[in-house]
């Protein structure tokens, strides 16, 4: 992710600010064209010092949310207005992500990639979680799944790619039960959309580690 920082901060320097209240902080903005549902994206990371609003990058983000947010009819409306509340509220709080990742060669190339999985998942947007809870819903009503379902979007993508979700189930799987989760999942959401689905059955990659995190977690 691309960093907008002071490139004469050193690491002690950005310690000492973000014990004392700074933040690294990320905006929403999401693309959409009608029929489809909106895709999101997300900003560069900015560094907010203490005594600053979280909001203080936000109206470039917001301007563009409603110039493209607002052609994906139905859907595309209510969330661009989601999204721009959320990023008046102070936006994505990374601050530990980055905190766990930051190198002097990071500050120097104003790129950071976030290897350690510190946080590398968001939870879904609303509307998403609604979706999955009702995909969740049918998978124990059908008994393709009896286990917890866990949703995390992941955001640590590299260069051009967009965040993407990533489904914990917590039991054992067979290939037709993982099928009927994915089918499942695409009764819900359109094609173009990835998900990449896990269970007991894979070793979780290093970068997903946080998605078994209770918070992650979906109620029925």
């Amino acid at each position: 992710m691309r960093l907008s920082i002071n490139r004469d901060f050193t690491i002690n320097n950005i310690q000492h600010k973000v014990n004392n209240g700074a933040k690294f902080v990320a905006y929403s903005y999401i693309i959409s064209v009608p029929i489809f549902m909106p895709v999101r994206r997300i900003s560069k990371l900015y560094f907010i010092e203490e005594g600053y609003p979280l909001s203080v990058n936000a109206m470039r983000y917001n301007i563009a949310n409603f110039i493209l947010g607002i052609w994906g009819l139905p859907m595309g409306p209510p969330i661009m207005i989601k999204t721009i509340i959320s990023n008046m509220r102070g936006g994505i709080d990374l601050t530990d992500d980055v905190m766990a990742n930051i190198t002097e060669e990071a500050l120097n190339t104003g790129i950071i990639n976030m290897e350690k999985p510190a946080s590398a998942f968001i939870l879904p947007n609303k509307s998403n979680r609604k979706e999955f809870k009702k995909v969740y819903k049918r998978l124990i009503a059908n008994n393709t799944i009896k286990e917890q379902m866990h949703v995390g979007l992941y955001i640590d993508t590299i260069d051009n790619e967009k965040p993407y979700h990533v489904i914990f189930i917590n039991e054992e799987l067979s290939d037709s039960q993982l099928q009927e989760v994915r089918n499942a999942i695409y009764k819900r959401f359109f094609k173009h959309n990835r998900f990449d689905i896990l269970s007991l059955n894979n070793e979780i990659p290093e970068n997903y580690q946080t998605i078994t995190d209770t918070k992650y977690r979906l109620e029925p």
